[in-house]
């Protein structure tokens, strides 16, 4: 049911966005796009993708979106700012459905947590965009770390520490 709820969410954030492309004077199509996130999702292992996908993925959404949320509400755009938000509550649903179920895929697997937190450090790294996205004031750092959206989503202290460790030695997206 919980994988069921995120794809019904995911079809809707993709309609939300293509009206607020329209909305800023943009197109579906005008900006080119990769394979990257197909990719970061594609792990064999259950408890790798869920990691992967739910909770270094969706992480990172909530990390941009709140930034967005907050360059709208500064630009004074209400459409784009709403719009974000109601993602934003839908992304932090999809980490703590992440948790629930990495959590119960690791039941009776004593080695999976390692090899999930692996697994988002990897994803986390690779979306540090070169140092970019880091701890900060949301007016002096380009793309903040959402620590208190991260503590909503289920982010332990620790987990966020970590996060802000691997922003510190990122390479180059």
């Amino acid at each position: 049911m919980d994988m069921a709820r995120q794809v019904w969410d995911e079809s809707r954030h993709v309609e939300i966005y293509l009206r607020l492309l329209e909305h800023l004077g943009g197109y579906a199509g005008e900006f080119p796009e990769t394979t990257i996130l197909w990719r970061c999702a594609c792990a064999e292992d259950a408890a790798a993708r869920v990691a992967g996908v739910n909770r270094g993925l969706e992480g990172l959404a909530c990390d941009v979106f709140n930034q967005l949320v907050h360059i709208a509400r500064k630009i004074g755009d209400p459409i784009l700012e709403r719009a974000v938000d109601f993602v934003l509550a839908d992304e932090i649903t999809h980490v703590r459905m992440g948790s629930k179920w990495l959590n119960e895929a690791d039941r009776g697997r004593p080695r999976a947590p390692a090899a999930g937190d692996r697994v988002q450090e990897s994803i986390d790294e690779r979306f540090n965009l070169g140092g970019v996205r880091r701890e900060g004031d949301h007016d002096a750092v380009p793309i903040s770390i959402a620590t208190d959206v991260r503590r909503l989503a289920g982010f332990t202290e620790e987990e966020i520490e970590r996060l802000i460790k691997t922003t510190q030695r990122s390479q180059v997206y």
